[in-house]
């Protein structure tokens, strides 16, 4: 490659459009598809999402589906992880392969679209080229798996739409699995009413959806599950535990609201008090000793910690056994 294209590939990875044109049209080029450093002048308009460089590429016969030699990614593909929604539409409208896939991961295009929000590719995807929907990459998930996650709800509404399966697992979580872990609510919210199950949807029985919001603090998700049917009395309990060791107080009266019990001489009290304690979460103790503090020698030691936090954090000595 001469200083000519290298020019070329310059302005082109930088998206000077007018520059690109000027040296198309006096022809300093010699081949539309050179390479520098593995990557081709449409590859790199692509992942820097330069629409008009694209337009102009496309106009002089650049070659769509030329993969990028280290990455193994279609244009388009790179489009789309690049973040460049508009780019990846242009060169479908183009005729680049709707149902590309990267290697790499084994995700599809309309993966790719979908964990990032790209509502308008997926619905062009969906509608328009009718790709599949419940396609799994190399993890095992699927598009709405990885919309889930991302929190992105218009999305995981069109798939749902779409006839995405909702009870799809990889990496040992469904999609609401997923958008329980990273706490967000309204996908949580339009999951569970569209009728996904809400307990043994997972691999694991760690990771119960109400138990999975609770060890990540997401008290607007826990309060969204607690009181739904069909969340076993097993997973509401866990998730108590695990509130009181985070300090999430909020979420624990909403599992109490719920109807877990914590009266004496429930074991599950002397667990989340044991939790409490070692964390020192105050407001927390004082809620879960509210409730009742189980008789027996077993207790003694936790019911002595949790006084002495109080003593030691506060001043407070107003706390009293209730045995």
């Amino acid at each position: 490659m001469d200083i000519r294209q290298k020019t070329l590939v310059a302005v082109t990875a930088n998206g000077v459009t007018n520059l690109a044109r000027a040296l198309l049209n006096r022809g300093e080029h010699e081949d539309i598809e050179a390479t520098l450093e593995r990557k081709t002048f449409l590859a790199m308009a692509s992942k820097g999402g330069h629409d008009a460089v694209i337009e102009l590429l496309m106009e002089r016969g650049a070659t769509l589906d030329t993969v990028e030699s280290d990455t193994e990614r279609a244009a388009v593909l790179l489009a789309v992880v690049g973040g460049h929604e508009s780019s990846a539409l242009i060169l479908l409208n183009h005729g680049a392969r709707p149902d590309s896939v990267d290697k790499s991961t084994g995700r599809s295009l309309l993966s790719w679209a979908s964990g990032l929000g790209m509502e308008k590719l997926v619905g062009q995807l969906l509608c328009r080229h009718n790709v599949h929907v419940n396609t799994k990459d190399l993890e095992g998930r699927t598009p709405i798996s990885w919309a889930a996650e991302g929190g992105h709800l218009a999305v995981v509404q069109l798939l749902l739409d779409n006839k995405a399966d909702p009870d799809s697992v990889g990496r040992g979580l469904t999609p609401r699995g997923f958008a329980t872990k990273q706490g967000h609510v309204a996908v949580v919210r339009l999951l569970t009413d569209f009728g996904v199950k809400l307990d043994g949807e997972d691999l694991n029985e760690d990771r119960y959806p109400i138990l999975l919001a609770a060890k990540g603090s997401h008290t607007a998700v826990v309060q969204e599950l607690a009181g739904r049917g069909g969340v076993s009395p097993a997973a509401r309990s866990a998730a108590v535990v695990s509130a009181a060791m985070n300090g999430d107080l909020l979420s624990i009266l909403a599992l109490l609201e719920a109807g877990v019990e914590l009266a004496p001489p429930s074991p599950l009290l002397r667990t989340a008090i044991s939790g409490a304690v070692k964390r020192n979460h105050l407001q927390v103790l004082r809620e879960l000793l509210s409730k009742g503090v189980p008789p027996g020698a077993a207790l003694d030691t936790c019911v002595y910690e949790a006084h002495a936090s109080f003593e030691e954090q506060t001043g407070d000595e107003t706390l009293e056994n209730t045995d």
